[in-house]
């Protein structure tokens, strides 16, 4: 891992090397990281069984191979250069290890996807029908997935060799420098003494942390363990506490300026600079969670429960004045980009000042051993993410040479008759089926290659077609049947994981129509003039206010069911841009909250669900 780790500095700092040469090396030496803290079954020992050491030292072989062989593999003409017995041998080797790392480390969903490409791509001439291909002998297969950027050394294991290996160290050094614990901090002093502080509590540090970790499930573990208890405690039954949870960690993928790794896979497959891809995720970031704090106070004042966890919490200003230090490295990260600076530099620059602000408290300050513990959680944190693209390249060269994106293409234009809403449904649909138990980035990829050249034919900007898809790519996490951050949750919660997926897309319902709406009123991701945009953003916030009051059934006192649908009714409406629309959604609004401002003959109290 030390080793990598220098390799992956150097090349990003200084190094000049070709994206094919720099993916090789870089998968062929985190994957005996993977094959070393990850067992071939989940009965395996601590100890590396006979099958890892195999698979570690095939893995570093095909390393050394590719880097001595570099000059051939290079120049040489795929398909059509031909290739030795030792090619065809560590080509076919890579193959079989990242499948067997996408087994270990993401278990049977992602695999049996993985394997359904695989058996299309080799068997599909015999299928007959419009997903025919034509023959693709083992040794084009070989060498389009091993030895072309169209397949594994593609443009998802360079995203993990450069911008996701970056950002998951720094996340490493920004939590073990002290940002960690400032943010957990700052999340308790921001929202600790408010109605339903806990539950806000852990909304807002999800957030701050999910927007580094980018995976819903280990956020959801991470905060979970302490805050679900925490809520339960307070009065919050297990499935809210756990759907909060697992909503608010969800949302982490897609709050800017870090977004997990969505925003450098989409920047990296649509030649979008980073800094506007963050730009546009602004304001659905902020309605996410303005969406989430609102049901949860109006969740809070409708069962009566008392925030008495929180009552010995630090005064916001004294958090922020003894340690908004942590704020420089992210500061520092914006500022870069901003500039026009590539996001690794900026990474790595980010890493140094978190370094330096830890020397700014005694307990916190980062030592040799220290910095070296750090690198190497970084290396191992990365491990399983770059089975995620490693998986996602092989689905993807697999695509690419059955031609089956042009098919899907033409299958959901049959489906939706060319209707715009009807084809954005299908999609979001597909991404959410593509999701179940998989990683963002992996539904992403799926996602790019599928669904985007569909989106983008039907006459929708190439950006717009992309954060379509990061939005969805994220809910499926937690949308059942298989939501993977609600599961999370349930095992720490006591849950039914179900009930919990459920109640966490109520808490995240502003996310599901988000994309819908930007399809069409780009105002709401910072495109248009500026009247627009804020005609969209103010019409919008009344919208999700109402939504989230109407969903709830209270404002001040309990809403009637007629009440509550024209709320979430007039809320949606309110969200999309328009003057029609606006107009009606204002007059159902009105109507639907209008008896909450007078105030009620006597205490209004619902019972639990």
């Amino acid at each position: 891992a030390t080793g990598l780790a220098a390799f992956e500095f150097w090349v990003l700092t200084a190094g000049k090397i070709d994206p094919y040469i720099h993916s090789a090396t870089f998968l062929c030496f985190m994957l005996p990281i993977v094959f070393l803290i990850y067992g071939a079954t989940v009965r395996s020992k601590d100890l590396p069984s006979f099958i890892d050491i195999v698979f570690v030292i095939t893995a570093i072989a095909a390393g050394i191979y590719i880097l001595s062989h570099s000059t051939y593999f290079l120049n040489r003409w795929p398909m059509a250069s031909p290739l030795s017995f030792w090619d065809l041998f560590f080509g076919a080797a890579l193959i079989v290890m990242c499948f067997d790392a996408c087994r270990r480390t993401l278990g049977p969903a992602m695999t049996v996807v993985v394997s359904i490409f695989v058996l299309y791509a080799l068997f599909g001439h015999l299928i007959p029908g419009p997903f025919f291909h034509t023959y693709l002998g083992w040794r084009d297969f070989i060498d389009q997935l091993s030895f072309t950027i169209n397949g594994i050394m593609g443009s998802t294991t360079q995203v993990a060799a450069t911008y996701v290996f970056v950002f998951v160290t720094f996340g490493i050094f920004l939590d073990v420098s002290g940002g960690g614990n400032f943010f957990f901090r700052l999340a308790h002093a921001a929202a600790g003494r408010q109605v339903g502080g806990p539950a806000k509590v852990t909304s807002l540090a999800c957030g701050l942390y999910g927007m580094i970790s980018g995976s819903p499930t280990s956020d959801t573990v991470t905060v979970g363990s302490f805050a679900i208890p925490t809520m339960k405690r307070v009065g919050y039954d297990s499935i809210y506490a756990g759907a909060v949870t697992a909503v608010s960690a969800t949302g982490g993928a897609i709050v800017p300026p870090v977004m997990g790794t969505s925003a450098f896979l989409m920047a990296q497959m649509t030649g979008i600079p980073y800094i506007e891809i963050c730009i546009a995720a602004i304001i659905p970031a902020i309605f996410y969670y303005f969406g989430i704090m609102l049901q949860i106070h109006f969740h809070t004042l409708r069962y009566e429960i008392k925030s008495t966890e929180l009552q010995d919490l630090p005064p916001l200003r004294e958090v922020l004045l003894t340690q908004s230090q942590y704020f420089l490295p992210v500061i520092i990260l914006i500022y870069l980009m901003v500039r026009g600076y590539t996001p690794t530099y900026a990474g790595i620059i980010a890493i140094l000042a978190a370094i330096a602000v830890s020397w700014t408290r005694r307990e916190t300050r980062l030592g040799p051993r220290k910095i070296w513990d750090a690198v190497v959680q970084g290396c191992f944190n990365v491990a399983p993410l770059l089975a995620v693209c490693a998986a996602a390249g092989i689905v993807v060269g697999c695509i690419m040479v059955t031609g089956l994106a042009s098919k899907f293409i033409v299958l959901i234009n049959t489906l939706s008759g060319g209707i715009l809403p009807l084809a954005l449904v299908i999609g979001a649909v597909v991404l959410i089926v593509l999701g179940m138990g998989m990683p963002l980035p992996a539904v992403y990829v799926l996602g790019a290659v599928l669904i985007a050249p569909i989106l983008i034919e039907l006459g929708f900007p190439l950006k717009l077609a992309h954060l379509f898809i990061v939005y969805y790519s994220a809910m499926s996490a937690i949308t059942p049947p298989v939501a993977v951050a609600a599961y999370a949750a349930g095992g720490i919660a006591g849950a039914d994981p179900m009930a919990i997926g459920w109640r966490a897309c109520r808490l995240g319902i502003v996310a599901y129509l988000v994309p819908f709406i930007f399809m069409f009123q780009p105002a709401l991701i910072l495109e248009g003039n500026p009247i627009e945009v804020i005609w969209a953003v103010v019409t919008a916030a009344v919208g999700v206010f109402a939504l989230s009051a109407g969903i709830e059934g209270w404002l001040r006192k309990l809403m009637l069911i007629w009440e509550r649908i024209a709320a979430i009714l007039g809320g949606i409406l309110m969200m999309y841009p328009d003057i029609l629309f606006t107009g009606i959604g204002a007059l159902l609004v009105l109507l639907g909250l209008f008896r909450q401002f007078f105030r009620a003959k006597k205490h209004e109290i619902a019972k639990p669900l």
